[in-house]
């Protein structure tokens, strides 16, 4: 075997005497003289050189490995080498062998006292040890290189180290060094246990897949070793691994998950190596710190061919590539060697370049200094350390490799790089695997002694002196400036300049070494973390290094509460029992307790010290606010301890991760619950919970990179899904979520340049922040964004998604969301408040976020600290005695007040001439108009006292009233009063209008909208009597609400109170104010809405006075539900909205600078709050269920004032009274209530619409899987033909306007049933809606012409008597067409007749009865029924024509009462007639409605008849002054326009997809592109008798019950067109203008 060549250094650390020049010739056979090399010594100048020589060996083939029959040794050009196999033995013989014959073993085994066998790897002895193996790569010259990939596995070494095959240099390294190592090991053990077996070496690549295998070779191997109990014996396993990979400075995210990779795939080997082989001693040997030096040695010039290159990017900083290098590099270095290194580096080689790249260097080593705790750490937790019979230990290298004096290194640089000798390897891993013993190397270095050996150049950066200190086993580097590792270094340790030797020792000689250590009689096992105590080591103080900010609390109340609460509103603080947070790198405590300058302690995470979770000791030393939570309930659970990540036990409830975002925070969340579900000490039930969620700072960080990602909108979204986790799993929680910092200031710090910052790597840790310019648009973009995630925080949580329990709620904490740089006594940014990487907190700073926290959690919503002040000291508050409780959004609210944050309540400099500069401070005079709501009816009633609803509490009503202070009474005027004290014109105590507090309020109870010019008037005299108003020069704000007594009732007279009347009348109100008032904002409020007031009233009938719904409101309370009264009610209401909206858009209040009339929207929706069981919440009204109570009208103000300095276009249009919203301020930037002027806002224009087409949003469109046998199982995508029977509404006479000589026009291809011209989004009819569906849809009509009818066979003026021939002519046309395929196609056929036989049944009853009617209808379905196989027929129900009715006046070409084609409607002044009338219309509905349910109709599968009852209650469709809206109507105002029909194409379409006995019996005519329903997956059919689950001998019954409902729902019916007839009169109707001289019949 060939000895890898040595060095004197190796010879002399063993003791070996020096060898001649030339080495003896050995003429047994065994050995010949090889190849003489000298070199000289490593060691300091004193070391004698002279002749010192190291021999190269080369041998014959072993007479030891001779009649194996296996020749093992590769062939290398001018040697020969011996492979051992695994199991032979190699140690008698060898050169390794022969070598340490001659060397002084130091130890004594005999000193170690009886050598007992040990049972536990604890108490190992080396005289334990059976055998020495070895897997992983060795080579470290080529730790970089990819291996060879010609290397065989162990059960073939011939093919990889034969005889016959040259082997790569790369591989005769591998091996040489590998089995230089575990030779030395054996042999060293050898003396302590003379058994000791074959040493066994596997190397490979190194990379962890590689050790895998290894691992499996190396145990198959072991087993079957004959000489070794497997069992039995203990085993020393070498496993060899490196970092340093050929991209180890690459700063990429790639590079940092290939690592963790193959640390993973490490874990496993071990992993593996523990689950198989008993009785194991591992040594971890990380050679990350040898490929280090040999890639510094490439970098100078002094070593072989540079490794591959790396895929870096060249623009990377080089100091971001050195903080890399730090993360994976973990190897013990002496740091004062490391300075020897560097300085003549420097000198000799003139290779590193400047000064800034050696200091970057040796920052570098210095990191792997504090890293390799960082993988004891690990080791010594893990339960590696825990077994008996198997142990790791990791083993970095390594001290002895570089120069033990300064001297000795000039040789070195002259002749070349470092050799890696494996002596040298292994005598520094046998000492690692004794226990340590700190080095008594300290050094220092002077500028003067810098200065005096003409280092300079390279030093001129370090200053104050450099100065190492040590601790533990290692000797760590301090650079005060630069802070590379530690700044306190010890005094008096002195390093003579002019030598540079320690102080008080000798020179370093070679006689006197003693490089190999010994065990002692004390210390006779091998290291492990266990038998070291190494653990109780991690967990010891960190000593004076640690800056810890204590404080006291001196609460007098720290009780919990009397009983557990079970509201989240009524929680103390000791009533907390668990506390949690989730988070980034902030709330997981990177660096909080770090050193000053040590930035690698950055990586650590400070669980314990963190602001919102940490537990570490206590309050008197550690502020959190766990801690804090401590003093008043010490058994809370759940806090973070010492350090580690999330995962480690001390974590606990601390579920942050360092490097979160946003969009991780919902994964957190899960795990935190699942932690709190599992863990048996918590009653996930029933103990109350804090968790803390503060997240952003990445997100903000990494903003620029990809704006999209990281939008605002996001942001909020990832926030809501993890508080959707919480609210929907965790019961009993209080959610403090804390607002993402202001971020912008670490500006601050990373521009001063006298504050010592790592900018580089401070500015990689946040680029988006920092590599901007001040006034860059990126920078402005930045501030926005952060200003939007704040805002978006707070908008999300107090939109009330969270408050939806009693038992659960999420708080906004807005102390981060101004944040100010704190600064020292000089002005300079205080870095003592940043980790050393001066990004993430200190412990000092961790202390006043917490009590920030803490603080912010007491003050009430609202008034919560936004700015906290770092500087101050710690400054706990205690719980307000008279409530103790942590503040919420509901609890807030108690005795009715609200806080007014607003700092800013200054006037105008002088009175403003412009409304449109309005501040709240200018208003001198409020004032309010309107009904009893404004009267303040019942506002302060006891919840029982129904008859004091009729006292009126002014002083408490929302828009006027001033009874006590906003402090406890929330009120418009109370508001204002904040601004101006000297406010006058508000309400105070009870009293009618009369009354002298009344003051300006001059609502009146039950007042309607004709009485508001009355109280204009009185209230403008009222004014201008009064001696404290200055009428002229005063502003005033007056409030207006009316309506709702208007609507009560409307019922009774709907002329009266029509949407029309409601418009004039408030137009006359509003004109006189703007006539007579100066200097005045009027604030429109909508009214409530009926319908709220009906769902309260109604859906409490036990606290309701329900029998007195008639006297209250009439028209609200009485009607039905789903009446057409209610339907009603809900047009009226809309229109009187809309007759507000378009009043104030109109822009006639807008006509001069001193006035204005703003509309208010915060009524126009309203959520009401309802009981768990589901009832409407009566807590907000008064005893009589309709008038809101103070609960409620404090809500109205909050509302109100909040519109009033909203902007038009964004106001808030929806009240939400369980929202506790604080009041909002006016800003700096926009300081005035706001106007349409100073909004910028223009007033809509409505648009008309540009066709009456449909948007089609169905998904389930699909056909059937194959062509449907029966017509209950009949999707629309199976119908191929359409077809129509009827009269001019199926030929769509009018349908568009013509000129006057063809006003009759056909427009069949708009025909609601049957039309197809265009496409549904143009033109909607039911052919187009079914092209949707089928594409290759027949028969549907298009243009004018009867060629172009397709299947339309109506006729204009058609009756009933007309339908049989109709069916015949279809009949016909559908054999005749070569399209259709009669037998197989599905067809759909409407028909719908019965309009021209009502306008005749006058002239003679007989013929028009409705018995013939049904006949004559019948024997055309029978027709079709005979004659069509696969057919749907509906058939719908005749229209309520008297509805229809549109009396005398307006613009009809041809007015309807003389048309002597629809005679009957001639006699409308005969009640008598026209009642008549009604009741055949009635018969006729009734008739059809019995299709349905015959019998004879059903004997087929294929076919169907269905009545459509959309049109059995006809609604006149109202514009929006309450007429009739005649653009549903052609010139002739009898038939239907293109906007009619569809409306009537939508009304069928959506009762075919509606089941027999549940369709609609009105049709709404208000336009929507979305009103179309969908087939839907669970219902994909058109609606049939059988499958709307009414079975054949239900239908009777069915029948007779449709029978009795058409009576019911047509006096409905009757009263519309009753409505209808009075309201046309009495507004502009259709015959205004003088009709034309030409009168031309028109049929139906």
């Amino acid at each position: 075997m060939v000895v890898s060549p040595g060095t004197n250094r190796a010879w002399d650390c063993l003791n070996i005497p020096r060898q001649k020049d030339t080495c003896a010739t050995q003429n047994a056979g065994n050995f010949e003289v090889g190849a003489v090399a000298r070199r000289d010594s490593w060691f300091s100048d004193s070391v004698p050189t002279a002749g010192h020589s190291w021999c190269l060996f080369t041998g014959h083939r072993s007479k030891l490995t001779e009649g194996t029959g296996t020749d093992l040794s590769p062939h290398v050009p001018g040697t020969t080498q011996t492979y051992t196999p695994l199991g032979t033995n190699t140690l008698e013989g060898q050169l390794w062998s022969e070598t340490l014959k001659s060397f002084l073993n130091p130890c004594n085994p005999k000193k170690l006292g009886l050598n007992v066998p040990s049972k536990s790897v604890h108490s190992l002895r080396p005289s334990d040890i059976k055998l020495v193996a070895a897997i992983g790569n060795v080579d470290i010259g080529n730790l970089d290189t990819p291996a060879d990939p010609e290397v065989a596995s162990l059960e073939n070494p011939e093919s990889y180290l034969s005889w016959d095959t040259e082997p790569t240099k790369r591989t005769e390294n591998w091996w040489q060094t590998c089995m230089g190592m575990v030779t030395v090991l054996s042999d060293i053990i050898k003396h302590f246990n003379p058994a000791v077996l074959r040493p066994v070496c596997a190397p490979g690549k190194g990379s962890a897949e590689d050790l895998w295998i290894q691992a499996e070779e190396l145990v198959r191997s072991l087993k079957e070793n004959r000489q070794l109990d497997f069992q039995h014996d203990w085993k020393l396993i070498n496993v060899f691994f490196s970092n340093a990979s050929r991209c180890y400075l690459c700063p990429s995210i790639q590079q940092e998950r290939d690592v963790k990779n193959d640390m993973e795939r490490l874990a496993r080997t071990l992993e593996y190596l523990q689950q198989e082989v008993p009785k194991a001693f591992v040594n971890l040997v990380d050679l990350s710190e040898v490929a280090a030096v040999s890639h510094w040695h490439q970098g100078t010039g002094l070593s072989g061919p540079p490794p591959e290159p790396c895929g870096c990017p060249e623009k990377s900083p080089k100091l971001t590539k050195v903080i890399m290098q730090w993360s994976y590099q973990v190897s013990h270095l002496c740091a004062s060697r490391l300075m020897e290194w560097m300085l003549y580096l420097s000198l000799q080689a003139k290779q590193l370049g400047t000064a800034t790249d050696l200091r970057e260097q040796m920052c570098a080593h210095g990191r792997a200094i504090q890293s390799t705790e960082t993988w004891e750490s690990l080791l010594a937790s893990s339960r590696f350390s825990d077994q008996e019979s198997f142990a790791v230990v990791f083993q970095p290298f390594f001290y002895e490799m570089l120069p033990p004096s300064v001297s000795g290194l000039r040789q070195a640089l002259r002749e070349g790089p470092l050799p890696q000798d494996p002596t040298v390897l292994a005598l520094s891993l046998w000492n690692s695997m004794l226990p340590h013993h700190p080095l008594n190397l300290v050094f220092s270095v002077s500028p003067r002694a810098i200065k005096r050996k003409g280092l300079g150049s390279a030093f001129d950066i370090l200053n104050p002196p450099i100065a190492p200190f040590q601790r533990q086993s290692a000797v760590y580097l301090c650079m005060n400036r630069q802070r590379c590792l530690w700044p306190e270094c010890p005094a008096g340790w002195v390093w003579d300049p002019m030598e540079m030797e320690p102080a008080g020792h000798k020179p370093f000689h070679t006689a006197e070494s003693k490089p190999m250590k010994c065990p002692s009689r004390e210390s006779p096992y091998l290291f492990t973390y266990k038998n070291s105590n190494y653990q109780s080591r991690l967990l010891q103080p960190h000593g004076q290094f640690e800056e810890r900010e204590g404080t006291e609390i001196r609460c007098p109340d720290k009780d919990p509460s009397n009983t557990i609460p079970t509201s989240v509103h009524r929680l103390k603080p000791a009533d907390i029992k668990v506390i949690g947070a989730v988070g980034d790198s902030l709330t997981a405590g990177n660096g909080a307790g770090a050193r000053p300058g040590a930035l690698l302690q950055v990586l650590t995470q400070y669980r314990g010290l963190s602001w919102s979770v940490g537990g570490d000791q206590n309050i008197s030393t550690v502020t959190t606010l766990a801690n804090i939570l401590r003093e008043f309930n010490p058994s809370l659970k759940g806090f973070s301890v010492g350090t580690g990540k999330e995962t480690s036990s001390g974590a606990f409830l601390n579920q942050a991760v360092a490097g979160a975002k946003s969009e991780d925070l919902a994964v957190q969340a899960r795990r935190l619950v699942d932690l709190m579900k599992n863990d048996t000490s918590i009653n996930f039930q029933e103990d109350w919970k804090i968790i803390t969620m503060f997240i952003g700072g990445n997100d903000l960080c990494d903003s620029c990179n990809d704006l999209d990602h990281h939008s605002p909108q996001n942001f909020t979204e990832n926030i809501k899904k993890a508080l959707d986790i919480l609210h929907a799993e965790v019961p009993r929680a209080y959610v403090n979520m804390v607002k993402v910092l202001e971020i912008v200031n670490l500006r601050e710090l990373y521009l001063e340049n006298k504050v010592s910052c790592p900018r580089l790597i401070l500015r990689s840790l946040c680029s988006c922040v920092l590599k901007f310019d001040d006034n860059s648009t990126e920078l402005a973009s930045l501030v926005e964004i952060n200003k939007k995630y704040q805002e978006g925080t707070e908008e999300l949580i107090e939109s009330g998604r969270y408050d939806t329990r009693d038992d659960f709620t999420v708080v906004v904490q807005p102390f981060f969301e101004k944040v100010d740089m704190p600064k020292t006594s000089e002005g300079l940014p205080d870095s003592s408040f940043f980790a050393p990487d001066c990004f993430h907190f200190s412990s000092k700073a961790h202390a006043r976020a917490a009590s920030a926290l803490w603080n912010n959690m007491l003050q009430p919503v609202g008034q919560k600290t936004t700015r906290h002040n770092f500087e101050d000291k710690v400054n706990v508050m205690c719980p307000n005695q008279n409530w103790p409780f942590l503040s919420t959004y509901k609890n807030n609210m108690q005795g009715l007040g609200t806080w007014l944050p607003c700092s800013d309540r200054r006037p105008s400099a002088s009175p403003p001439a412009s409304v449109h500069a309005l501040r709240p401070a200018d208003i001198q005079v409020v004032a309010a108009l309107g009904d009893s709501l404004t009267a303040g009816n019942g506002i302060g009633s006891k919840p029982d006292d129904l008859s004091d609803v009729t006292t009126q509490y002014r002083g408490l009503s929302y828009s006027s009233g001033g009874d006590g202070s906003l402090e406890n009474v929330t009120t418009l005027p109370n508001i204002l009063r904040e601004f101006n004290r000297n406010l006058i014109g508000y309400a105070v105590g009870t009293g009618d209008v009369d009354s002298d507090n009344a003051f300006f309020n001059q609502a009146v109870p039950g007042a309607k909208a004709e009485e508001l010019v009355r109280q204009v008037q009185s209230l403008v005299q009222r004014m201008k009597d009064d001696h404290r108003v200055n009428f002229s020069e005063d502003w005033k704000v007056i409030t207006v609400m009316i309506g709702v007594h208007d609507l009560c009732d409307h019922c009774t007279d709907s002329n009266l109170y029509s949407a029309a009347n409601f418009f004039d009348h408030l137009r006359n109100a509003l004109d006189l104010l703007h006539r007579e008032v100066p200097r005045a904002l009027v604030n429109l409020v909508d009214f409530m809405d009926p319908i709220v007031m009906r769902q309260v009233f109604l859906g409490n009938p036990d606290r309701c006075p329900v029998k007195q719904a008639s006297l209250l409101c009439n028209c609200v309370l009485s009607p039905r539900d789903n009446s057409q009264e209610l339907d009603r009610l809900e047009t009226f209401t809309g229109a009187y909205k809309d007759s507000i909206r378009e009043l104030v858009e109109s822009g006639r209040y807008d006509t001069r600078e001193d006035f204005t009339v703003v509309l208010q929207p915060f009524f126009l929706n309203i959520r009401l709050p309802t009981l768990q069981d589901g009832r409407p919440d009566t807590s907000f009204f008064a005893p009589d269920c309709i008038h809101p109570n103070q609960k409620f009208h404090s809500q109205l103000s909050r509302a109100l004032w909040t519109n009033m300095l909203e902007p038009l276009g964004r106001k808030t249009d929806t009240l939400d009274l369980t929202a506790d919203a604080p009041l909002a301020c006016p800003t700096q930037e926009e300081p005035f209530l706001r106007t349409p002027k100073n909004s910028n806002y223009t007033y809509p224009i409505k648009p008309a619409a540009e066709n009456w087409g449909s948007d089609f949003l169905c998904t389930e469109w699909t056909r059937s899987p194959s062509v449907p046998t029966t017509v209950h199982e009949l999707r629309p995508a199976d119908i191929k033909v359409v077809a129509a029977l009827g009269d001019s509404l199926t030929t769509a006479v009018g349908a568009r306007s013509s000129n006057s000589s063809q006003p009759h026009t056909n427009w069949r291809g708009l025909s609601w049933s049957i039309g197809g011209d265009g496409v549904l989004e143009t033109h909607t009819t039911l052919p187009n809606i079914l092209k949707k569906f089928n594409p290759s849809i027949l028969g549907f009509s298009t243009g004018v012409w009867a060629e172009t009818a397709g299947l339309n066979v109506a006729v204009e003026g058609a009756r009933a008597q007309d339908m049989p021939d109709q069916a015949r002519d279809l009949i016909e046309r559908m054999k005749n067409s070569p399209e259709i395929d009669l037998e197989k196609d599905w067809k759909l056929i409407t028909l719908f007749i019965g309009g021209s036989d009502l306008c005749h049944f006058c002239e003679n009853p007989e013929d028009h009865s409705a018995e013939k009617y049904f006949l004559h209808i019948q024997e055309a379905l029978d027709i079709l029924y005979k004659e069509l196989p696969r057919a749907f027929v509906n058939v719908v129900e005749v229209m309520e024509l008297a509805g229809l009715y549109q009396g005398q006046g307006g613009k009809c070409a041809i007015p309807l009462a003389v048309q002597s084609n629809c005679s009957c409607l001639q006699h409308f002044q005969n009640s008598l007639a026209m009642q008549e009338l009604k009741e055949v219309n009635w018969k006729l509905q009734r008739g059809i409605s019995r299709f349905s349910y015959l019998s004879q109709y059903m004997q087929r599968e294929d076919f169907a008849v269905v009545v459509q009852p959309f049109f059995r209650n006809t609604l006149v469709p109202l514009n929006e002054r309450g007429g009739m809206d005649l653009t549903f109507f052609s010139e002739d105002c009898v038939h239907f326009s293109e906007r009619g029909h569809a409306e009537m194409a939508i009304a069928l379409w959506n009762n075919m997809l509606e089941p027999v006995g549940h369709k609609t019996t009105s049709n709404n005519f208000t336009h929507s592109r979305a009103k179309l329903k969908c087939p839907s997956s669970d219902s994909p059919f058109f609606y049939t008798l059988r499958n709307s689950g009414l079975l054949p001998e239900q239908s009777k019954e069915a029948s007779h019950v449709l029978y009795w409902a058409v009576p019911t729902a047509a006096i409905g019916g009757l009263f519309m067109g009753v409505l209808a007839v009075t309201m046309w009169r009495a507004i502009r109707g259709c015959q205004k203008e003088d009709p034309p001289a030409g009168r031309t019949a028109t049929n139906f």
